[in-house]
């Protein structure tokens, strides 16, 4: 089960940082997404994943991923990743280009 946990403590001025715990698969991909279109609109300021906790994330994931960076981009905000296993980062790079 995925567990996604705002840090308050890293909500600055300048961004807002979700960590997420746990597999993002097929079974977690729809909380996943509504909890992050949930967090604040701000334009000016990226929306950030810390992957550190994920060591799996399959298809589901990957398109919620890719759907959330679409949309958000769409909509003139962005969504950072940071802590990306090597596996998953090599994944998106050729996708998120």
């Amino acid at each position: 089960m995925l567990k996604l946990q705002e840090n308050q403590g890293l909500a600055t001025s300048t961004s807002t940082t979700f960590a997420l715990e746990g597999e993002l698969v097929m079974e977690s991909v729809k909380s996943f997404e509504e909890r992050i279109r949930q967090a604040p609109k701000n334009k000016c300021h990226p929306l950030v994943l810390d992957m550190r906790g994920v060591p799996f994330v399959d298809s589901s994931g990957l398109g919620a991923i890719m759907r959330l960076t679409y949309d958000f981009e769409k909509s003139g905000r962005s969504i950072q990743l940071k802590n990306v296993n090597p596996v998953l980062r090599h994944v998106l790079a050729n996708y998120l280009k």
